[in-house]
């Protein structure tokens, strides 16, 4: 039998098994050090969750055109890549992990169109913007809501909103809640999108 006549529940078995072992190795690796020297295998963990994933992919602009760009500084010293269209009250868009802000560029033109004034950062060591505590390449969850919080200190709160894709932060959004928006019009309807 060839391989293209090889039925698709068969191929679907195989290519699930063959994808399985590529995790054995590592499952055991933490087996062991976890009971021989937990310290090392909990650095070990931290730097595998925490590194960003290289995939030109995550790259695709889908931004209808330059907005307005700048940089924000944050209290630990990262430079945020920050950029904006319109007028009105704002709403911070959030890509997920590994991402970049031309990622959120399809839901530019509804908001703005909607009256809003859209913001979009860079989370630390995401695309333009500079290298967070961890280093290039890495980051973390309290990292990129820090830089939320400081870009909403630095744009505005009232009225604001946050529309998240991926893991960023899941509606309805705690980053809004947390900013004192909990009844603002897109907090408590964005879905989060995996793409």
């Amino acid at each position: 039998m060839t391989p293209t006549s090889t039925p698709l529940a068969t191929r679907l078995t195989a290519r699930a098994v063959s994808r399985r072992p590529r995790w054995t190795p590592l499952r055991a690796a933490f087996t062991v050090l976890d009971r021989l020297a937990p310290p090392l295998a909990a650095r070990w963990a931290i730097h595998i969750w925490c590194t960003m994933p290289k995939n030109a992919g995550r790259r695709r602009d889908a931004r209808p055109g330059a907005g307005v760009r700048s940089d924000l500084t944050t209290a630990a010293g990262c430079r945020l890549a920050v950029e904006a269209w319109g007028d009105g009250p704002p709403v911070y868009l959030a890509h997920g992990w590994g991402g970049w802000r031309g990622q959120m560029g399809a839901f530019i033109t509804p908001l703005v169109e909607a009256g809003y004034r859209v913001v979009v950062l860079d989370a630390p060591g995401h695309g333009d913007s500079g290298p967070g505590a961890m280093g290039p390449g890495r980051g973390n969850a309290a990292e990129f809501t820090q830089a939320l919080t400081e870009l909403t200190d630095a744009h505005g709160r009232a009225g604001a909103s946050s529309l998240t894709r991926s893991a960023a932060l899941p509606p309805p959004s705690p980053f809004a809640m947390a900013h004192r928006c909990p009844g603002s019009p897109l907090s408590n309807r964005a879905q989060t999108r995996s793409v």
